[in-house]
């Protein structure tokens, strides 16, 4: 662009001189404002914008490398000023709080999976114990029916043993009644 423009002043350079010396100002400040303006244009294009260019490319490659999950990146943009040094410092905090917060949540999983391992033994040690109360219920239960079926024999059994004594105690005062008679 600055070249094709420096190359038509250059042909055209005995009308350009021509105009000017009729009193063309007009035209000699529109040539001098294109000339600045392609001279901002190509200085944009060959300094500036590599740099900016250069910068954008490191902020998404620190922005990648976080999707990734490398929290370790820091953009070189992040010490300087102007807002691509502001968004640079922003990803920095980011990453930060990123990597903080993932800590934060391997602690806390590696903490819940032994809780819920305690929790877990804790209910099995439940478990048997209930099964060991229950079967010793169920001994209890056998053993007191059992006991209470021995003390029906044993109350059958102190029946008749009293029907008995009653019997042996009539006998034996039938007993001394006649011995007594007989002496």
């Amino acid at each position: 662009g600055l070249a094709a423009f420096a190359g038509l002043v250059i042909a055209f350079w005995s009308r350009v001189v021509a105009m000017a010396d009729a009193g063309g100002i007009l035209l000699l400040t529109a040539l001098a404002g294109s000339l600045a303006l392609g001279i901002a244009a190509g200085f944009f294009r060959w300094f500036i914008s590599p740099v900016v260019g250069e910068q954008l490319r490191d902020l998404a490659d620190v922005a990648e490398a976080i999707t990734a999950g490398d929290m370790t990146r820091r953009p070189a943009a992040a010490e300087e000023g102007g807002q691509l040094g502001r968004l640079a410092r922003a990803m920095v905090v980011m990453s930060s709080e990123l990597r903080r917060l993932g800590l934060l949540i391997r602690e806390n999983a590696s903490e819940t999976s032994r809780r819920s391992t305690e929790i877990t033994a804790g209910t099995e040690h439940m478990a048997t114990a209930a099964s060991g109360i229950a079967e010793t219920a169920s001994g209890l239960s056998a053993q007191a029916s059992e006991m209470a079926d021995t003390i029906k024999l044993l109350s059958l059994d102190a029946g008749r043993l009293n029907t008995l004594s009653s019997s042996i105690d009539a006998g034996a005062g039938e007993g001394i009644e006649r011995n007594t008679r007989l002496k």
